[in-house]
């Protein structure tokens, strides 16, 4: 069965909440792949989707706690190391309670970052993309991959055959921010996700 992902974002003290299947609005169309937003992890998680460009914006210069929550994810083993959400409260809210984000959004890439202001690293969003981009061009957006909580357990994840699988929900709960300068005290994280069990890794040797 196919896992869905549900978003809870906390800034200033408040905790918000998001699903990709409200943000749909007659977009959920595969001849337009720029407005198909989805439900599972690998339908939505790419740059250049306007649910992932929105909640980008979300983050640009604004700090703030991100999980992106399968429905299969599992508690309290997944939710240990966050203090601030629970499974219950992401999905099993009502549906008052899920924000849409306009899928209009759009997000500039160029010359951006995104930090984990938790862990003090960061992802080079011109350096990941010049290194992730499939054969048709497309790249698989770190931000989802990176804070999800239940992924592997169904349809539609990022599996372990992958590229750097064992880093998916290594940030999930962390204070993030995207900015247009990396800050000192910062390391690079060169993470790489792409759907490619034969991926040429120049990290490797």
């Amino acid at each position: 069965m196919g896992q869905y992902y549900r978003q809870a974002l906390r800034q200033n003290g408040q905790t918000r909440l998001f699903d990709c299947q409200y943000a749909h609005k007659g977009n959920n169309n595969w001849n337009n792949f720029n407005n198909y937003n989805g439900l599972k992890l690998m339908e939505h998680s790419w740059i250049g989707n306007r649910f992932m460009d929105a909640m980008m914006n979300q983050l640009y210069n604004r700090r703030g706690k991100l999980i992106w929550c399968g429905d299969y994810a599992s508690e309290p083993d997944d939710f240990k190391n966050i203090k601030w959400a629970t499974y219950g409260e992401i999905h099993k809210a009502n549906k008052s309670r899920i924000e849409v984000l306009s899928t209009n959004e759009k997000f500039d890439y160029t010359h951006k970052y995104l930090l984990n202001m938790t862990k003090k690293v960061y992802v080079d969003f011109d350096l990941y993309m010049s290194k992730v981009k499939d054969s048709d061009g497309w790249c698989v957006h770190p931000l989802s991959l990176l804070t999800a909580v239940g992924n592997g357990r169904g349809g539609g994840d990022y599996y372990d055959e992958y590229p750097d699988a064992y880093m998916t929900g290594t940030w999930a709960g962390d204070m993030l921010k995207v900015v247009d300068k990396v800050p000192a005290g910062y390391e690079l994280e060169d993470v790489r996700f792409i759907e490619d069990k034969g991926y040429n890794d120049d990290r490797v040797g």
